[in-house]
């Protein structure tokens, strides 16, 4: 165990554990072959395999696929990530902002739940 590990609270880690989720998502799947007919087995793949990670709780992706085959463009993605770390869950997600140009990747809500 590091000697920072009893000073990260978990609402922190919770949230470090979103991010790394939300950038591993992004930076791995874009550029991806995608067209209409490919575009649900390709939302399963990614949430299936981001959901591999330790304290994923739940992945939706939706991509916005035209007809013709392309390689997937940060405009094309939205996504949602739930974490729970012990008893902290974090949600955040990822969209495509027209007017900045750019894939923003938010934090929506962390809280404390029970697990029972």
């Amino acid at each position: 165990m590091n000697k920072l590990e009893n000073s990260i609270s978990d609402r922190e880690k919770a949230v470090f554990e979103l991010g790394i989720k939300l950038g591993s998502l992004f930076h791995q799947f874009i550029g991806t072959p995608v067209s209409s007919r490919t575009k649900n087995s390709l939302e399963k793949s990614i949430e299936e395999s981001i959901s591999n990670q330790p304290f994923v709780n739940s992945v939706k992706v939706n991509i916005e696929a035209g007809k013709k085959y392309n390689a997937l463009k940060p405009e094309q993605i939205k996504a949602k990530i739930s974490i729970l770390y012990n008893e902290t869950r974090a949600k955040g997600e990822i969209e495509y902002i027209e007017g900045k140009d750019y894939p923003l990747m938010q934090i929506d809500e962390v809280k404390k739940v029970s697990q029972n």
